[in-house]
């Protein structure tokens, strides 16, 4: 980083020193003196040179093969996941979509995973189960995966909100928050994964 702002500020005093050659040459020639101007531009000039040095800083990911650091606690977790979930409330489910024209449960989690922690999930249930650290039913945390085994149908992924509730991407009824405690779901409960790290 120093040497980019070495090098921007020696870029600088040249585009000044050319300004300052420019105001003497027009000096000579009166019918081309425009100083004021001359140096306006080449002031101008050095700093687009600089900004365009610059290199913009891209949002860090990473892949979800072992658990990440979360730099949150687990309250502060449980709110961005809550408010990025909300906002895909009523988003149809697609199998194999990944977008708010409709999401299958692991795409959605998938993508929430992606916009809130930064972390690329891989894109199928079973690979997902494989992600992570399994964690006891009685642990979850916000941010958990938690799998179910629903009678003939496939297995299905939803992320652990906090208060007993999670987020998922129902085929009835597209993404929505139901109910862990909910009888159906309590009994089609199959496992459970810990994708976050969190600082408590």
């Amino acid at each position: 980083m120093q040497d980019d702002i070495l090098f921007d500020t020696n870029r600088l005093k040249s585009a000044m020193i050319t300004a300052d050659n420019n105001i003497m040459e027009t000096t000579r020639a009166p019918e081309k003196r425009k100083p004021a101007l001359v140096r306006v531009m080449a002031v101008l000039l050095a700093v687009v040179l600089i900004s365009c040095a610059s290199k913009p800083q891209s949002k860090t990911h990473h892949s979800a093969g072992t658990a990440h650091n979360y730099p949150g606690s687990s309250t502060g977790t449980a709110r961005e996941l809550r408010d990025a979930v909300i906002a895909w409330i009523g988003t149809p489910h697609k199998m194999g979509g990944d977008n708010r024209r409709g999401i299958d449960c692991s795409g959605f989690v998938k993508r929430i995973y992606n916009d809130v922690f930064g972390i690329k999930m891989p894109r199928t249930a079973v690979l997902q189960l494989n992600s992570g650290f399994s964690v006891n039913r009685n642990n979850l945390k916000a941010g958990d995966l938690i799998f179910f085994r629903p009678p003939y149908k496939a297995n299905h992924v939803g992320i652990y909100l906090g208060n007993g509730e999670f987020a998922h991407a129902s085929k009835s009824k597209g993404v929505m928050i139901s109910k862990l405690q909910n009888p159906y779901w309590r009994d089609c409960y199959w496992s459970a994964r810990r994708i976050l790290k969190q600082h408590n």
